[in-house]
């Protein structure tokens, strides 16, 4: 019997470079280990939640390593075997102002062979919260269907929760914003809470133009499912359960780099939900925890000693 845990993620684990200061003028970078869905994972664990993370990782030079990092922040690796192959990796390029963009090389990736072999019914049946993400689904077609395969699961679709997450650079191999579009249709309805972002999920619906009441009542629409749409320095607004609610945002003393911002935000508001807090006190938590995640460089903050 698989062991229960509070959130499963189902993503891409990474090797990433990031500088001690603006790209442009970097001369030295520091290695990390990363991912949307791991960053989420390891926030939640660093709070308390048990983690477990569904995923291939490429036997490379970086593997060692890579299993020891996740290892030491508790996130369980049992459905993340080892297997031929390398692992995907990124550098994180910041500006002066902690915007960032990202240089990838990650094609043929051990974690973009996921499929639906690597879907446990069992642990994701008994698991509080299970994670999703529109990044997981673009990585190859194996790992779309494995995001569909878990979606597919009665026992897990009411704590499925789905980041839609869009990468236009990653979806301009796999059928650009129209591929993406059909995704994000054959996920949402499927989930209880989808989190996407504020303008930059706005594509998958097709309509770039709405404000964010309006982008919100069409995520809503389209899904059937609560929202909580990210709106960075504006906060997020929450539907659920025939409401509307905006959470302001918790302003950030310092903004050194925004990367992971958004996974630490999912991570935050899961563990509100699992603690029995309501949405809006979730999101609430998660701002404040968010907001603090600015001041550090890369996608995961060192742990507090």
């Amino acid at each position: 019997m698989s062991p229960c845990f509070d959130l499963v993620g189902i993503g891409e684990g990474m090797v990433e470079f990031h500088a001690a200061g603006v790209f442009a003028n970097a001369q030295t970078f520091h290695r990390g280990f990363a991912g949307d869905v791991v960053n989420s994972l390891i926030h939640a664990s660093r709070m308390g939640l048990r983690t477990a993370l569904v995923s291939r990782i490429g036997d490379d030079a970086f593997a060692p390593a890579l299993v020891a990092d996740w290892t030491a922040e508790a996130v369980d690796l049992t459905h993340a075997p080892v297997v031929p192959g390398e692992n995907g990796l990124y550098f994180i390029l910041t500006d002066t102002k902690g915007e960032r963009e990202f240089l990838y090389r990650r094609a043929g990736s051990a974690a973009s062979r996921i499929g639906p072999g690597d879907i446990d019914s069992a642990l994701l049946g008994a698991a509080r919260f299970v994670l999703v993400s529109g990044i997981t689904q673009a990585i190859s077609a194996s790992a779309e269907a494995a995001v569909a395969a878990a979606c597919a699961l009665e026992a897990a679709r009411a704590n499925t929760v789905y980041d839609p997450n869009y990468r236009p650079r990653l979806w301009a191999q796999r059928g650009g914003v129209e591929g993406a579009q059909r995704a994000f249709a054959a996920i949402a309805p499927k989930v209880a809470w989808i989190l996407p972002s504020f303008p930059a999920d706005l594509p998958l619906i097709g309509a770039e133009a709405l404000g964010d009441r309006a982008a919100l009542a069409a995520f809503a629409a389209i899904s059937g499912a609560n929202v909580a749409l990210k709106l960075g320095a504006d906060g997020v607004l929450l539907q659920f359960g025939g409401r509307v609610i905006h959470v302001p945002a918790v302003p950030a003393p310092v903004i050194v780099d925004t990367t992971g911002a958004g996974d630490a935000w999912n991570a935050a508001f899961l563990q509100g939900l699992a603690s029995g807090l309501p949405p809006d006190r979730a999101a609430a938590a998660a701002n404040y925890y968010a907001a603090g995640i600015l001041a550090h460089r890369g996608a995961i903050p060192p742990r507090c000693s």
